[in-house]
């Protein structure tokens, strides 16, 4: 039987404010102390800990947090798994208390290192997964630094129901290469994700090709791919994919795209509705940053960021004609 509140429609208007708006602290504040109105104390502590838990916080670089948080709030923290919990069987028998409960209200989960190895490595199949009651409206999943057993994974997720009604996959530094990258992109169970978030791994070109390739993706509108090892050829191949024509932003920040990789984008009629595009430290000089300028399909009013790349004076001022949101610090 689901908590009483469930039922309630404050409770219920609470619930969706703050899925919809997952980013608002005080609003999961207020939420928090209408739980312990309705005497579910256990749950209001588990949701204000969200925000504080050592186990759900990951700090990140301050040139990408900027980018990142509108997509996936790290900031705000989320309920997280408790480090002393370390089997499947401990956890299926903690749907309605505690930090599992605040998972039920906001619909996401977010593990860490050893904690994600210990959970996900516990489940034998796929199945397992989805039998837990508590992860039926699981909406964001965040897998963080799971190390050499990351593919392993995130492959089995891919083949489990569990992940159906997800929106955002955040996938940070978890040693994911190519075979993780075409898990996802073949995944029939991915087709409402909305954000995927693959930074700082090695999926390479042939990872950004699988992901460009995809028919199951059909939802996709923020793809982040930064520090992967993608060159020309994987901008190429997101150029010249139907799934960038639904993308409105894409980062491939710290790659090796440089300027073949630019003109890819550039001369891609599918960029016409980003309204992000990261191309930091990419190695683009004046040949690329040209070809952005005089693009017919990007428009001026797009958010670009080109930091850290070899553009003369003369160039950056270009850039900023054509496009007054560009960033273009720190170039040489």
């Amino acid at each position: 039987m689901p908590p009483h509140w469930m039922s309630d429609p404050q409770g219920l208007a609470l619930l969706e404010a703050a899925k919809q708006t997952p980013e608002d602290v005080a609003l999961r504040l207020v939420l928090s102390d209408w739980l312990e109105e309705q005497g579910e104390q256990e749950a209001a502590q588990a949701l204000r800990a969200s925000l504080r838990a050592p186990e759900t916080w990951v700090a990140l670089p301050q040139e990408v947090a900027t980018r990142w948080w509108p997509v996936t709030h790290f900031h705000s923290g989320w309920p997280g798994y408790p480090a002393e919990t370390s089997d499947v069987e401990t956890f299926r028998k903690m749907p309605e208390s505690g930090w599992l409960a605040a998972l039920r209200l906001v619909g996401v989960l977010s593990l860490a290192g050893p904690s994600a190895v210990r959970l996900l490595g516990s489940w034998r199949q796929a199945g397992e997964f989805a039998a837990i009651p508590a992860l039926a409206n699981l909406a964001c999943l965040h897998l963080w630094r799971c190390s050499e057993t990351g593919n392993t994974l995130v492959t089995q997720l891919t083949h489990s129901p569990v992940i159906n009604k997800v929106v955002s996959f955040d996938l940070w530094r978890n040693h994911l290469d190519a075979s993780a990258a075409q898990a996802l992109a073949k995944s029939p169970h991915l087709g409402n994700l909305a954000s995927l978030l693959l930074c700082r791994n090695e999926i390479g070109d042939q990872g950004a090709m699988a992901l460009a390739e995809s028919t199951t993706l059909t939802k996709l509108r923020f793809l982040f791919l930064g520090v992967n090892g993608i060159s020309e050829t994987g901008a190429q191949a997101l150029a010249q994919s139907p799934r960038l024509g639904h993308l409105t932003s894409l980062d491939l920040w710290q790659n090796e795209l440089g300027d073949a990789g630019a003109i890819a984008l550039a001369n891609s009629p599918q960029a016409a509705n980003l309204t992000f595009l990261g191309l930091d430290s990419n190695q683009i000089g004046t040949a690329g940053a040209t070809a952005l300028v005089n693009s017919p399909y990007l428009k001026s009013s797009l958010t670009l960021s080109l930091t850290k790349n070899p553009l003369n004076l003369s160039t950056q001022n270009r850039l900023k004609e054509r496009f007054p949101k560009a960033d273009v610090s720190f170039c040489n």
